[in-house]
This record gives C-alpha cells, structure tokens and sequence, in this order.
C-alpha cells in the first residue's frame, strides 16, 4: 500500500508538473476567485493557508488578500526533531522562509503559535 500510494504521488506531481505554466495561471486565477468568494473565507477570522511550492496552486495573492483583510493568517512550519506541523502565524509574506524541503514557511516565533481549535478556515495541498 506504501509504495503504491508513493507510485501514486509521483504520478500526479509528474501530472501536475507538465502542466503548461499558461494553464496553470489560468487555472490558479479561478482556485482563488472561488476560495476568496466563499463565505467561510470571507467570515473567517483566523486562516490556515499554505505557501505555494513548485507547481502548487499559487497562493500569495489568496494570503495577501487574508493579511490586507486583517484576518490571523496562519501558515505551517515543520519542526525537523519531531517531523510534526506546527502552525504560526505572519503579518506579512516578508516572514517566509526557506524551509523543510525547500518549502517556504514562516520563521518559529513561540509567541506566534496557533492552535489547531483556533483556525476558523483551513486552505490545504493534496496529492495523495
């Protein structure tokens, strides 16, 4: 089941990767004029969103909008001893940094942490 779902992740990335940047553009444009018209993005006040890594959706424009809105914008950093998720928060895209496997994330402020039961709207990738 691993390798088959590790087979299965290859494969989309590979999908998702030869999109051509054209398309994706295109594509990323509608995403988030249906992420930023839907009504628990728009009532939330504490947004768990991700920063866009290779192909993914483009999401600055999406944390732009949170942060020019004065939402709590939440982004997850990996801490590398436990290999879990952490969520911290930014005030702006300037925080992020180069983090685990290259993946922008905002920088381990303690004082910036959220907790999971705070988030009111979660925005995440998926592959497989």
């Amino acid at each position: 089941m691993i390798k088959d779902k590790t087979a299965l992740r290859r494969e989309i990335i590979k999908r998702r990767d030869g999109i051509p940047r054209e398309v994706r553009q295109v594509k990323d444009s509608l995403v988030m004029e249906r992420i930023l018209c839907l009504k628990e993005f728009t009532e939330a006040g504490t947004v768990l969103l991700f920063a866009s890594f290779r192909s993914e959706i483009n999401t600055i424009p999406i944390i732009e909008n949170a942060l020019k809105d004065d939402r709590v914008v939440v982004l997850p950093r990996v801490d590398r001893d436990t290999r879990s998720l952490l969520l911290y928060s930014i005030a702006a895209l300037s925080e992020l940094q180069e983090g685990y496997m290259g993946i922008p994330e905002p920088p381990g402020d303690g004082d910036k942490i959220v907790l999971p039961e705070d988030l009111e709207f979660i925005l995440m990738p998926g592959v497989a």
